[in-house]
């Protein structure tokens, strides 16, 4: 009887199981969607210090959740919306479907830091934290990033970030 009712438990709970995941934006881990990571083990399906997720529907800037960095696919805000939280060593990590490498490496064209507690947002044209970067101070947003440049140079950001970290030492 009790090895029935566990066996009957345990197929419930994995039927729930299978199911949040093949459902889009229903499995949550630390408020982070678990479809958005293509990689068994990525940050984005475990709680931890970085996350990325991505919803397939165009929204507002205004939609960004507090304490994510919100980017899209095209300029002005449209297209795929992909938000991260917490330090991402590689956009290439997070699908999207709607981008060139069928990941967010590379991919961003618009954005905004809603980041929590003040910080900054690094982001860098290479994977690994590595290369150009610009420092986006939170509550900073742009609509064009081909508007926006690298620090210290005239070309611009769009399509070109592959990773990012969190920082109080960031000013625009």
């Amino acid at each position: 009887m009790i090895r029935t009712i566990i066996t009957t438990v345990l197929a419930a709970v994995s039927v729930a199981a299978l199911t949040s995941t093949a459902v889009p934006g229903a499995a949550r881990a630390a408020g982070v969607d678990r479809e958005s990571a293509h990689a068994a083990g990525t940050t984005a399906a475990a709680p931890g210090p970085g996350s990325g997720s991505t919803d397939v529907s165009p929204q507002a800037w205004t939609d960004c959740p507090q304490t994510y960095f919100c980017v899209w696919v095209d300029v002005n805000y449209q297209g795929p919306r992909g938000q991260f939280q917490g330090s991402n060593a590689s956009w290439g990590m997070f699908d999207q479907a709607a981008c060139r490498s069928g990941t967010w490496h590379d991919c961003a064209s618009s954005g905004f830091n809603n980041g929590t507690s003040g910080m900054g947002v690094v982001v860098w044209d290479e994977s690994g934290q590595y290369g150009l970067t610009r420092c986006l101070p939170k509550g900073w947003r742009h609509p064009n990033f081909t508007q926006v440049h690298w620090e210290g140079t005239s070309t611009p950001i769009n399509d070109r970030i592959s990773s990012n970290e969190w920082s109080w030492n960031c000013h625009y």
